[in-house]
């Protein structure tokens, strides 16, 4: 389907609102606020299930949750989510 999808479109808007909520807090080391905002915002797209979300970048997310649900460092957390994220946007939004 096309980049214009309400579900493409609900998921990218999701991830760049949790990212720009979350400078502010990552700057101001309020890593565990940060982390629970990017794992939502992943956890909402995995759910959305956008058309536009192949095989592999739902396995990127899901991983992400995975891994950032064993370990007790929200900062390592934060950066795990962040850069599924990142990987994400970059291959379906551009």
């Amino acid at each position: 389907m096309a980049r214009s999808d309400s579900q493409t479109m609900a998921s990218e808007s999701i991830l760049t609102d949790a990212i720009h909520v979350d400078v502010d807090l990552f700057n101001k080391a309020d890593t565990d606020s940060c982390a629970t905002i990017y794992q939502m915002a992943v956890r909402a797209v995995v759910t959305i299930r956008p058309p536009s979300l192949d095989a592999t970048e739902l396995k990127l997310l899901q991983d992400a949750l995975i891994k950032s649900g064993q370990d007790d460092d929200s900062r390592t957390n934060a950066r795990t989510l962040r850069d599924a994220m990142d990987a994400t946007m970059k291959n379906l939004f551009g």
